[in-house]
């Protein structure tokens, strides 16, 4: 039994929402069903004829996992002998994998390898086997994502090119895998096709003209979506990015390079249960062969709150990917992300860097909840026992998984959790957003109207629900007038966890900070955990010396936000106490505006 408490929240409605103390192990067990009311489960059936196609549509887990490798090894002109090469994976290394806690697993396989002529339905063998696996993890207590693992071609020929694949054989396929599994609870993704790209622009005579390679795997992937909804399946569709769909270069206006774009041109017309999926390697194509230090140099990052700039140079990133997801009301799968173990001689010293930053990572994706799903690369036996990203490691058998690598604790401390999820798309931004351009990304914003001079002694508290999903660092007020002569190490802002009370950071003196008027950035000496969109935070401020600041409503544009005032915590403080009853805190008239952000 794995428990974990989940932050008090507010709801769409700005109502607190408490979703309790949760056991992870219940999820692969099927209590993800009753997530869903009576009635929605009974009209999902009565619509689509199973439990089954009920519990898929069930969108409030954050899913954590695994890639388990073997069956899209090989070249596929040995697709289907029994070469050395390849196998599917082993009943032990599901049994394994299990154990430590994962609950779902992308499965790679060759297109080639199940359907060997594309005229004809897929191999028959090849699929008892494929069911095999599926068999296996519906044991073992985890789910599966299916993983067409072929680059956007078949046979080495691409989408677009001549000979290559149609648009009606994919679709067709595809028709076929969902027919297949509509019913069965263990399959809960499609992943329609593994990093497709460098496909030719051309003119295939299907009336859309010269079509890019980005806009053909477009149009494939579409096709593929409403063939498998034609069947009756509700199984959530992993649709990759163009270009192995990079995470860190998703929001680029490069053609052929980002896929800001893709929810316009690839949508679900049924069940709005597409999961647009992204890959993410902390160096260029996943072989790191260089030392954690050398990257971290290259990242040209330096910048509080991390310490080390590729750090924060990834976890920008990520969040920005994240930040996208939310605000077109999506969901995103992190199909493909991986860090290196000890590397041998080249950088034995930065294991524990890497799985500090792998850590980060991971933070900041369970901050967003159920709006990411997410797999490490990689697992599984098959994999030679010197390889980087292998997670798992194997004993004297090679064929038996017998012990975590070092990078295996950091995945394994950040399991599957269930959440709500609650799509943000298109709401308004908040009023930092519309008038500043942060360098970092603004998570929260709280107002009223008017102004008051802070009070000497006095600590003022309010509470702030956060907006988007990340680490806080800072708190930004506006100083109409500036204080002065302020006392030493009396001068102070901090953030309170909302259910313990306790302080998660606090700034420096921020003294001299409010004697000058206008934004004012009041950095954290450390950051706060990740909290959630919808979380909330405490905020204290205290100022002690000669004429205190007058800290007012930005003079902004100012959209459907909460006016929220500070009431007095204490009088004749000194410091800031370490502790906030947020509950308990009578909220007094002081009209004072602040903003808590994060990066």
């Amino acid at each position: 039994m794995v428990m974990r408490k989940l932050p008090t929240v507010r709801d769409s409605d700005g109502d607190l929402f408490d979703p309790g103390v949760i056991d992870l192990d219940e999820i692969a067990d099927g209590a993800n069903k009753k997530l869903l009311t009576p009635a929605e489960r009974a009209r999902i059936v009565a619509t689509y004829g199973s439990a089954a196609q009920a519990t898929k549509l069930n969108k409030d887990i954050a899913y954590r996992g695994v890639n388990l490798s073997g069956a899209e090894f090989g070249h596929w002109s040995t697709a289907n002998a029994t070469p050395s090469q390849w196998r599917w994976p082993l009943e032990q290394e599901w049994q394994y994998l299990a154990s430590r806690g994962h609950k779902i697993f992308r499965l790679p396989y060759l297109w080639e390898r199940i359907q060997p002529d594309l005229t004809q339905p897929n191999n028959a063998a090849q699929m008892t086997l494929l069911d095999q696996q599926i068999s296996w993890a519906a044991k073992y207590g985890v789910k599966v994502v299916l993983d067409l693992h072929n680059y956007g071609g078949y046979k080495d020929v691409k989408f677009g090119a001549v000979g290559g694949p149609t648009e009606a054989q994919f679709a067709s396929h595809w028709a076929e895998m969902a027919n297949r599994y509509k019913d069965n609870e263990t399959v809960i993704g499609h992943g329609l096709m593994n990093e497709p790209g460098s496909m030719p622009t051309s003119d295939i005579g299907d009336g859309r003209g010269s079509q890019t390679g980005q806009f053909r795997w477009y149009a494939f992937a579409q096709s593929a979506v409403n063939a498998i909804r034609a069947t009756g399946d509700t199984t959530a569709i992993m649709v990759s990015g163009y270009a192995a769909g990079v995470v860190n270069s998703w929001l680029s206006n490069t053609a052929g390079v980002g896929n800001k774009e893709i929810h316009k041109y690839v949508v679900d017309p049924v069940l709005d249960n597409i999961v647009y999926e992204g890959h993410i390697y902390f160096d260029s194509n996943g072989s790191y062969p260089n030392t954690y230090a050398s990257y971290n140099t290259a990242s040209g990052q330096t910048d509080s709150p991390y310490a080390d700039g590729i750090v924060k140079l990834q976890c920008t990133q990520l969040h920005a990917w994240l930040d996208w997801a939310q605000e077109k009301g999506v969901r995103v799968y992190l199909g493909e992300v991986g860090w290196p173990r000890i590397v041998g001689v080249t950088d034995a010293a930065g294991s524990a860097a890497w799985n500090a930053l792998g850590d980060e990572y991971f933070k900041l994706l369970d901050g967003y909840g159920a709006t990411a799903w997410a797999s490490v690369w990689s697992t599984g036996s098959k994999w030679s026992a010197g390889y980087n990203l292998r997670y798992y490691l194997s004993g004297s058998d090679p064929d038996v998984l017998a012990s975590p690598a070092e990078n295996a604790a950091v995945v394994e401390a950040h399991p599957t959790f269930r959440a709500r999820y609650e799509p943000r798309g298109r709401r308004p931004m908040s009023a930092i957003r519309q008038g500043l351009q942060w360098r970092g990304q603004n998570v929260a914003v709280e107002t009223c109207t008017g102004a008051s001079a802070m009070v000497a002694g006095q600590e003022f508290g309010t509470v702030a629900a956060i907006d988007n999903a990340g680490f806080l660092c800072r708190v930004v007020v506006y100083v109409g007038t500036a204080g002065a002569t302020p006392t030493a190490d009396q001068c102070f802002a901090a953030l309170y966890d909302p259910d313990s009370g306790l302080e998660l950071a606090r700034t420096a003196d921020i003294g001299s900070v409010l004697t000058t008027t206008g934004y004012r950035t009041l950095d954290m000496t450390t950051r706060t955990r990740v909290f959630r969109a919808g979380e909330l935070v405490g905020v204290k401020l205290l100022w002690n010396g000669g004429t205190a600041p007058q800290i007012l409503k930005a003079p902004m544009p100012v959209a459907a936000i909460n006016s929220r005032k500070f009431g007095v915590v204490s009088t004749g403080a000194t410091t800031l106490t370490s502790t906030m009853a947020i509950n308990s805190m009578a909220i007094a008239t002081q009209p004072f505006w602040a903003a808590v952000s994060g990066f």
